[in-house]
């Protein structure tokens, strides 16, 4: 037998509909399970695992935060020592930022096990619900795969680096762009990867993450909000230009500026 335990930090797989339909509003009930709720009384159909819940904190994925990131780390670093540490953790999350959430961990983490993050694009009450089968799925990789952080979304593994969501609401929102997914998860919750998986690598440390600034271009932007996020205190500022990612003169003006 196996240990997988489920973290739950909210998002669409921890919350209620109001109606059977309810894929797009259901934030308006207010109503956010935590991990033992979203796994009480489900049967997963892995004998070979056993699943015990683990509370963190109920969040809308567009409200978490650094602080929020390291405080998850150090759930995941707490449960990681002693003789009852688990052989897997699962994280349930909102899709909103949950790729950012999973970089995180990976630039920050050596785990000693498999570390899955996964969430859903339905409520588990609401028809069609992605909720209970992506779990499950994500359950079996954590009780199978190599040490590591990875996402779990629609029945396929993703390198948390390569992974984005470029749907709101189709099932399939997940994707790694020009490079596809590590592999799936079969029916019988067993993973398969496709083609080889990373191992984890700490990147940078978690205690002092520094501030780093995003703005778009477009046709007449002045630099204003470069100029505005240096004065602001970021430590570094992004530009996402026009292709092929060059920023306007007046952009870059303000960028240098921020920089000296």
């Amino acid at each position: 037998m196996k240990t997988v335990i489920v973290i739950g930090a909210g998002g669409t797989i921890a919350m209620e509909g109001a109606h059977a339909f309810d894929w797009v509003d259901y934030g308006d009930t207010g109503i956010v399970h935590d991990a033992a709720d979203l796994i009480s009384g489900l049967d997963f159909g892995l004998p070979q695992i056993t699943v015990k819940p683990h509370a963190f904190r109920a969040l809308p994925s567009t409200g978490i935060t650094p602080d929020d990131w390291r405080d998850l780390r150090s759930e995941v670093l707490a449960l990681s020592s002693g003789s009852d540490a688990p052989d897997g953790i699962v994280v349930t999350h909102g899709t909103a930022t949950l790729e950012q959430t999973a970089f995180f961990l990976h630039a920050t983490l050596e785990p000693p096990f498999p570390v899955i993050v996964t969430g859903s694009q339905r409520p588990p009450n609401t028809t069609g619900s992605d909720a209970v089968p992506g779990l499950r799925a994500a359950i079996g990789a954590a009780g199978h795969l190599r040490p590591g952080i990875y996402v779990s979304m629609n029945g396929q593994l993703f390198d948390p680096v390569q992974v984005t969501k470029t749907s709101n609401h189709a099932l399939d929102a997940f994707e790694a762009p020009g490079n596809g997914p590590l592999g799936e998860v079969d029916a019988n919750g067993v993973p398969i990867p496709t083609r080889p998986l990373i191992p984890p690598r700490r990147v940078f440390g978690a205690e002092t993450l520094a501030r780093v600034d995003m703005g778009y271009s477009y046709a007449g932007a002045d630099g204003t909000v470069f100029q505005a996020l240096a004065e602001a205190g970021a430590q570094g500022l992004v530009c996402i230009g026009l292709p092929p990612g060059r920023g306007t003169p007046g952009e870059r003006a303000a960028m240098e500026h921020g920089r000296s």
